[in-house]
């Protein structure tokens, strides 16, 4: 007798097997009737012959008081029934294991233990044994994606709904609430004042705290009837409750507000475009290229863009998995090509490209993900600092030849040479929306350039070479690092200094706002990192 699948021919199961007679040969008469019906369709003799094979392989299997029958005379299943159950698992554990030991990654989900389950039905508890014999790691669920995902405010899905609906031109007629991106300028168009949205980012959680109560006290059941007043009520008493109570809540939702990015929204979106093959979303060079960018533009480290990704990828069955935590931690290539010292190096906002200022007079373009070289932009005498535009688009450099470069990043072409310091440049920084380039030189002046133009708008005069300068993310003001020990608060519009930090007991060399702006970190040669409140 040919050796043919029973369990392929009946599509019963066999991990565990079905235990009721009755079912066993339903399913056979059935799959007769499927094979005489084959039969008469049949036109090659080679196809009939395996027809009339599977038909004779049927009965003698179901043919009571035969040898090889799984139905006994009184109707039980026999043995051979269990026997055939057996020698299909160890078939089926066989053919998985070839398979897992091919698999990248040596770390497995609860998912993965699914997916497998499902394509070769065998149980989950022998496909979990697969996995742990082949030496792979079971990694928990809530280890792998509630541990390492960004926590944002409850509810704050629909309080961004509602300021969509709030938005629309049907509610100008109570006030102009165009603006409302957000609810800092929520706040600001309440208060009729909505051009002044970057001063009410820069009030202190408990005065918006206050700010919102009044709202929505002033708003309670006063407008139940007006749809446009109905959902200032709702988003007053949201803000006060969920997102200005703490300093945490309103740190959730400025990581909420960069999430609805809508670069994010853009890459999110070609990711459902490979929603019907989820096999491309788990290959780990597609996955880790939308990684890669989450991390850029959502300014997070590597395992909540992880995360982020399985999410937005539709993926929770079964997560992408990287590889072992440490291979994440090496060396992934060395980009060659400068000939002396790099003194700096900065990532486009995408991720996809660096660039590196050297002693070797040139700045350098390389694609981060193979390592090439793409342009070589010449011109400078050693460039000490180099840094990208917003947008991606532009790149700044700052040098010993005591000039300001600006440059084209997909042509390389150079844009403007901003002159004016009198001495080496040793930091350039952009402007949050890109219109501006503060930089930093040891002729003891922050110079602030018109981008467009290259026009120099202030000039700030420090007592003592400037190390370092960074924007505050509203673009209103500018820090900067000395080797007089102190860290100066510029007005970035006036060019008035308005504070000076002092603690450092020697050269500050490095300064960073936080994204919320409302702290600085600084590093100094006197071996510390301190950091400064900024409100």
């Amino acid at each position: 007798m040919t050796d043919y699948d029973f369990f392929d021919l009946t599509h019963l199961p066999f991990d565990p097997p079905e235990k009721a007679a009755q079912k066993v040969t339903g399913a056979v008469e059935k799959s007769k009737k499927e094979l005489v019906a084959a039969l008469s369709s049949a036109t090659q003799q080679l196809e009939r012959d395996e027809i009339t094979g599977k038909q004779s392989f049927l009965d003698t299997i179901i043919k009571k008081g035969s040898k090889d029958s799984i139905i006994s005379n009184d109707d039980k299943l026999t043995p051979a029934y269990s026997k055939l159950a057996e020698d299909k698992v160890k078939k089926e554990i066989e053919k998985l294991r070839e398979v897992v030991l091919l698999l990248p990654s040596p770390k497995f989900t609860d998912g993965t233990i699914r997916r497998h389950s499902k394509r070769t039905l065998l149980s989950e508890g022998h496909v979990k044994e697969v996995f742990r014999n082949a030496g792979f790691t079971e990694i928990p669920r809530d280890e792998l994606f509630n541990k390492h995902y960004p926590k944002f405010p409850k509810n704050a899905d629909i309080a961004y709904k509602e300021l969509e609906a709030l938005r629309k031109p049907e509610n100008k007629k109570w006030t102009d609430f165009t603006p409302a991106e957000d609810l800092y300028a929520f706040a600001a168009c309440m208060a009729g004042e909505p051009e002044k949205t970057a001063e009410y980012k820069k009030k202190t959680t408990p005065e918006l705290k206050a700010l919102f109560d009044g709202f929505a006290g002033k708003l309670s059941g006063q407008h139940d009837n007006d749809p446009a007043g109905h959902l200032c009520s709702s988003l007053a008493t949201y803000g006060k409750t969920y997102i200005f109570d703490t300093e945490d809540h309103r740190q959730a939702y400025e990581a909420y507000l960069k999430y609805k990015n809508p670069l994010l929204t853009q890459l999110f979106a070609q990711m459902k475009s490979f929603s019907s093959n989820k096999q491309d979303l788990l290959d780990p060079g597609l996955a880790e290229a939308f990684i890669n960018k989450i991390s850029a533009i959502f300014g997070c480290y590597y395992m909540v863009s992880v995360n982020i990704y399985n999410k937005e990828a539709g993926l929770q069955g079964e997560l992408y998995i990287p590889a072992k935590k440490e291979e994440l931690w090496r060396e992934l290539r060395a980009l060659k090509g400068h000939f002396f010292y790099v003194y700096s190096v900065a990532w486009s906002p995408d991720g996809l490209k660096i660039a590196s200022g050297a002693g070797d007079d040139t700045v350098r373009i390389w694609d981060a993900e193979n390592g090439r070289e793409l342009h070589t932009l010449t011109g400078h005498h050693i460039v000490e600092s180099v840094a990208w535009s917003p947008d991606g688009h532009r790149i700044a450099s700052g040098s010993r030849d005591e000039t300001v470069r600006i440059w084209d990043a997909e042509s390389g072409r150079e844009l403007h040479t901003l002159k004016g310091h009198t001495y080496d440049v040793l930091s350039v920084a952009w402007s949050p929306d890109g219109r501006r380039i503060a930089s930093g030189s040891n002729d003891m002046t922050v110079r602030i350039w018109d981008v467009e133009s290259g026009r120099e708008l202030h000039t700030l005069k420090d007592s003592d070479y400037i190390y370092s300068v960074a924007w505050s993310p509203d673009g209103c003001r500018i820090a900067s690092g000395s080797s007089d020990k102190t860290i100066k608060i510029w007005d970035a519009e006036s060019g008035r200094e308005l504070h000076t930090l002092k603690g450092h007991t020697y050269d500050v060399l490095s300064v960073a706002w936080s994204p919320d702006g409302r702290r600085i970190a600084s590093g100094s040669n006197d071996k510390t990192v301190r950091i400064w409140g900024a409100e």
